[in-house]
C-alpha cells in the first residue's frame, strides 16, 4: 500500500504497527481524535506526506526526524506547544505547516532542513 486515507473519522489512536507500512508514501489522517502518534511511524522509511491537522496532538514523536523522504508535514490545528528538535532529520522536507498550534519556540534544527521551502506558524 502507498496511500492511507483516513480522514475525518473518529480515530483516537494509530497503532504501532502502522511501522510496517514500509512502502507507504502518504499518510493522511486529518479531522481525527488523535492525541499522540506512535514513535513507529519513523519507521515509514519511503513516507513523503504526513498531514495529521485538525486533530488533540500534543506532541510529535522524536522518531518523524527518521522520514528521511518526507515532502509535507502538515501538523495544523492541534493542541502542539513545540516541534521537536529530531525535525531537522528530515532532509528532503519542503513544506512544514503547524499552524492554529499553541507553539512557542522553534527548534534550531529547522536550519537544518536545506530544501524546506514553506514554513507556515500562523496562529501560534
Amino acid at each position: 500500500m502507498q496511500r492511507l486515507v483516513l480522514a475525518g473519522n473518529l480515530i483516537e489512536n494509530i497503532p504501532a504497527n502502522i511501522g510496517y507500512l514500509r512502502n507507504l508514501k502518504i499518510l493522511t489522517l486529518d479531522r481525527n481524535r488523535i492525541t499522540v502518534l506512535p514513535e513507529e511511524l519513523g519507521s515509514l522509511s519511503n513516507l513523503q506526506q504526513l498531514t495529521v491537522s485538525q486533530n488533540s496532538l500534543l506532541c510529535l514523536p522524536k522518531s518523524v526526524g527518521d522520514l528521511c523522504n518526507m515532502l509535507l508535514l502538515n501538523v495544523s490545528d492541534n493542541k502542539l506547544n513545540a516541534l521537536p528538535e529530531s525535525i531537522g532529520g528530515c532532509k528532503s522536507l519542503e513544506e512544514l505547516q503547524a499552524n492554529g498550534n499553541a507553539i512557542e519556540d522553534v527548534p534550531s534544527s529547522i536550519c537544518n532542513l536545506a530544501c524546506l521551502k514553506s514554513l507556515s506558524l500562523n496562529g501560534n
